[in-house]
């Protein structure tokens, strides 16, 4: 059986961050809650598959500890130094992951760009099929909104980046481990309506689901399993990401 890679999601790296540093990030991240990130942070350092963090997701996770919802409700030396205080996290969190021996930076080094396939995923009005509509519109009534997101820019060109890094390892399994509902939800739209060029040795797992259903048997399999070298169903003895 082929063994399985991971890339990571920003909002993992996120929620990594917080389990690293509880007592530090708690408030500036109130939705993130103790029990998931602690699960999310043992996934990421217990892990016995490779993972990878794609630049593209490391950006955008600086952006979001960085700059996003900056406190400016004090003076000027109080807002810097609780950046500085955010930033010295941030640093302690990448010298760790450079000590793992089963994590890598992802680099985007194909000889096109990322961006043109991201574009042609956003601009098909056709990925919203009959279920994917009636969820959007239950997810809007939830909300008490008329309007409900199905994806972004940064969603499109991280999908790209996981159908990249599938391209790159035929003989693996490649999972996108990630805490976006949206995108989990939609992604095997994708992979099932674009199976002309998106990889089909891809997955995705929502973070948050304490257990996975099996893709083959729709047996219940504790999330856990995860950090295994190799995830087999114990009903159909197959991967029950893929």
């Amino acid at each position: 059986m082929p063994d399985t890679i991971y890339m990571l999601d920003t909002n993992i790296l996120i929620d990594w961050l917080v389990a690293t540093f509880p007592g530090s990030l708690a408030r500036n991240f109130p939705f993130v809650k103790p029990d998931t990130a602690a699960r999310i942070g043992e996934f990421c350092e217990k892990n016995h598959n490779r993972i990878y963090i794609p630049d593209l997701v490391w950006v955008e996770f600086l952006s979001v500890v960085l700059h996003k919802d900056i406190d400016v409700s004090m003076d000027l030396d109080t807002t810097l130094n609780r950046l500085r205080n955010h930033e010295a996290l941030v640093q302690q969190l990448e010298l760790s992951i450079d000590k793992m021996p089963h994590m890598d930076w992802y680099l985007w080094e194909g000889k096109f760009s990322p961006y043109p396939d991201a574009v042609e995923l956003l601009r098909d009005h056709r990925l919203i099929d009959r279920p994917a509509f009636n969820w959007m519109r239950i997810q809007a009534k939830r909300r008490s909104r008329s309007e409900e997101k199905l994806l972004d820019g940064m969603d499109s060109v991280i999908l790209i980046y996981l159908n990249e890094l599938a391209n790159q390892n035929k003989n693996k399994n490649v999972v996108m481990y990630t805490a976006d509902f949206r995108l989990w939800r939609i992604f095997q739209r994708i992979k099932q309506y674009h199976n002309s060029w998106f990889s089909q040795n891809t997955g995705a797992v929502f973070a948050l689901f304490q257990e996975l259903e099996c893709k083959h048997c729709r047996r219940r399999i504790p999330v856990g399993c995860l950090l295994d070298k190799q995830i087999v169903c114990a009903r159909c003895r197959k991967n029950p990401l893929l």
